[in-house]
């Protein structure tokens, strides 16, 4: 009986059937909704930084295309907003041999992806020492706040700076559009910008100076789209929680498989205007 029983085992484990726990098949069982995270979950994680936009460049006939690569020569400005990121960036690197490629970098994905693209393109950093981070970034603020001799140096969620900068409306207007198309490709974006000190210890960015875009791309994790059809063939409903713009959660969202409608996708600050009763009217319909 012990060796029927035994093979038993074997032949459901061979099928994945087998588990520690029953309550976890339980919960399992009764699944319909799952939340999940884009970065690192839908996505590898494995950041590539694909362009650097200068605001000033920015205009109604420019269409940001040019991929950053080793073989790139970038342009000043380009290498003067890599600069000044890197006086708001957290990450070290290891100079184990002369060889740049077996560098290893250590730190967070858009900080490493950003000092390894200074040393890629030989900018001189070497005043970095001098900076001081004063705010580190957090999901409510959406951006971090470092100081370098007379000014804060601002990395954040593009729209967050955006709507916090001294720029026109028609230039607002301008830098918007290109959030939307390069959010609507899929890409991660996070813009840089500066401001005076004040006197006093306030950090407030109002009225900062929008300095530039830095574009990224983070692939899908491989067959991703046929786990989530999956899933979805089951009768459990797949939904996707993200810090990014709505246009790169609708891109992922599409690629993985996942129907989302503009009007299916709620950012933050709209969530933040319902109250519960509006919010549990809004929330099937998504």
């Amino acid at each position: 009986l012990t060796v029927i029983l035994a093979i038993g085992v074997l032949n459901i484990s061979k099928r994945g059937g087998l588990i520690r726990k029953l309550s976890a098949a339980e919960t399992l069982g009764s699944t319909t909704l799952i939340l999940t995270d884009k970065t690192g979950t839908l996505t590898k994680a494995e950041l590539s930084l694909e362009n650097i936009l200068s605001i000033k460049h920015i205009d109604q006939t420019h269409t940001p295309e040019t991929n950053i690569d080793e073989d790139f020569t970038l342009t000043h400005d380009q290498k003067e907003l890599l600069k000044i990121a890197s006086y708001n960036i957290d990450a070290t690197v290891e100079k184990i041999t002369n060889e740049q490629e077996n560098w290893i970098y250590s730190g967070g994905p858009f900080d490493t992806i950003i000092l390894k693209s200074i040393y890629t393109h030989s900018i001189d950093i070497s005043d970095t020492s001098k900076h001081v981070l004063v705010l580190p970034f957090n999901s409510t603020n959406k951006y971090s706040i470092a100081t370098h001799e007379n000014d804060h140096i601002i990395l954040g969620a593009p729209d967050i700076l955006l709507q916090a900068s001294s720029l026109s409306d028609e230039k607002k207007l301008l830098v918007e559009n290109t959030l939307t198309l390069l959010s609507g490709q899929g890409k991660r974006l996070i813009a840089v910008g500066k401001k005076a000190k004040e006197h006093s210890d306030s950090l407030s960015i109002e009225n900062l100076e929008l300095l530039g875009l830095f574009v990224f791309s983070d692939p899908l994790r491989d067959n991703i789209s046929h786990s989530i059809q999956d899933i979805q063939s089951k009768g459990v409903d797949v939904k996707i929680i993200t810090g990014d713009l709505p246009g790169t959660a609708k891109y992922i969202a599409h690629k993985v498989g996942i129907d989302a409608q503009d009007d299916e996708i709620l950012s933050g600050s709209q969530i933040k205007q319902f109250t519960d009763s509006e919010l549990m009217i809004v929330l099937p319909k998504i």
